[in-house]
C-alpha cells in the first residue's frame, strides 16, 4: 500500500477530493435532457459517476464531495448519501453541492466550466483546510489508485500533478494535450488545439496543493474581475487559464494512467466504450 507521509516524522495530509459532476452535457443530446450526464449508465448495472466515486473509496479519501449544477435530482437515489461507498458519516465524507444565491461568496449561479466551479467552491475548500485537493471528473471510465499519485506528489514536492494517458491524435484534438519534459514535469499544456502533436493528455483527474490552488483562484478570479467585473464569462475550463498558471510556476508534474480510459462525453465515444466492453478491452472491472 502507498503510503501518504513519505516524510519521516511527517503528518498524514488532509485530502479533500471533489467530483465534477458538470453540467447539462449537451452533445449527448436526448440521453441528458432528463438526468445528470454522470446518471448515463455503463455496463448495464452501473452509473457513469460511480468510476470515479469507487476509485476515491477505495484510495481511501474520506471527504468526498460532488458538485452537480444540472438536474442534481437524478443522482440522487443512486448515490444515496454516498452509502454505497461507506462514506455516509456524521462528519466528513459524502457531501453534494450545488449553486447557490445569498452566501458569502461573491460569485453566484451557475459556474462556466470547470476551473470556474473550483472558484465558487473556494470558500467551502477554505473552510475546510485540507493539503491537498483531488479534482475528478465523473463522466470518464477508468480504474485508479489515487494513493500512488498522492504519494508521487508529495515526494517530488509538486504544487499540481496531471494524470495523463495517451489518445490517438484524432481524440487528442478534443482534449488538452500535456507536453511532459525530463522527470516527468509538466511544461505546457495545449487545450483542444486544432491540430495535435502528441497524444498524450490530461484525463481530467488532479492532484492538487491546496494553498497553492486557492491562491491561484483567487489570483485569478481578480484578473479576469479587472476585464469582466461581473465575471460573466468565468474562468472556464481548467486548459484555459487555472493550470497554465500552476505550470508556470514550475512544479507540475504527471503522472501516467495505466489501463482503460474513456471520456464518455461524446455519443459516438459512449458507443464505443460499450463496443470496447463487449470485445473485452475494458480492464476497468477486472481488480475484485
Amino acid at each position: 500500500m502507498p503510503r501518504l507521509d513519505v516524510v519521516p516524522g511527517a503528518r498524514t495530509p488532509r485530502l479533500l477530493a471533489i467530483v465534477q459532476a458538470g453540467g447539462k452535457g449537451s452533445r449527448m443530446d436526448v440521453l441528458t435532457r432528463e438526468r445528470a450526464k454522470p446518471a448515463l449508465p455503463f455496463a448495464g448495472s452501473y452509473q457513469l459517476i460511480d468510476f470515479a466515486l469507487s476509485n476515491l473509496a477505495h484510495s481511501r479519501i474520506p471527504d468526498v464531495w460532488v458538485s452537480v449544477q444540472y438536474q442534481a435530482g437524478s443522482l440522487d437515489r443512486h448515490l444515496a448519501q454516498g452509502r454505497p461507498w461507506d462514506l455516509d458519516r456524521t462528519r466528513g465524507g459524502y457531501r453534494r453541492l450545488v449553486p447557490e444565491q445569498g452566501d458569502s461568496s461573491s460569485v453566484e449561479g451557475f459556474s462556466s466550466g470547470n476551473a470556474d466551479n473550483l472558484m465558487r467552491l473556494a470558500d467551502d475548500i477554505a473552510a475546510l483546510g485540507p493539503d491537498i485537493v483531488i479534482v475528478s471528473s465523473a463522466d470518464h471510465v477508468f480504474r485508479l489508485d489515487l494513493r500512488e499519485v498522492i504519494e508521487q506528489h508529495l515526494r517530488r514536492g509538486a504544487e499540481a500533478t496531471l494524470v495523463t494517458t495517451t489518445v490517438p491524435l484524432a481524440q487528442a484534438k478534443h482534449k488538452a494535450v500535456v507536453t511532459v519534459g525530463r522527470g516527468q514535469r509538466v511544461t505546457a499544456v495545449d487545450y483542444k488545439p486544432k491540430v495535435a502533436r502528441s497524444g498524450v493528455i490530461a484525463s481530467e483527474v488532479f492532484v492538487y496543493d491546496a494553498p497553492v490552488l486557492l491562491a491561484e483562484l483567487d489570483a485569478l478570479r481578480r484578473e479576469r474581475a479587472a476585464v469582466d467585473p461581473g465575471l460573466s464569462d468565468g474562468l472556464g475550463d481548467f486548459g484555459e487559464h487555472l493550470v497554465p498558471r500552476i505550470i508556470a510556476r514550475g512544479r507540475t508534474y504527471a503522472f501516467a494512467l495505466q489501463g482503460y480510459w474513456m471520456d464518455l462525453g461524446r455519443p459516438s465515444a459512449y458507443l464505443s466504450a460499450h463496443r470496447d466492453l463487449l470485445r473485452g478491452k475494458v480492464d476497468v472491472f477486472d481488480d475484485p
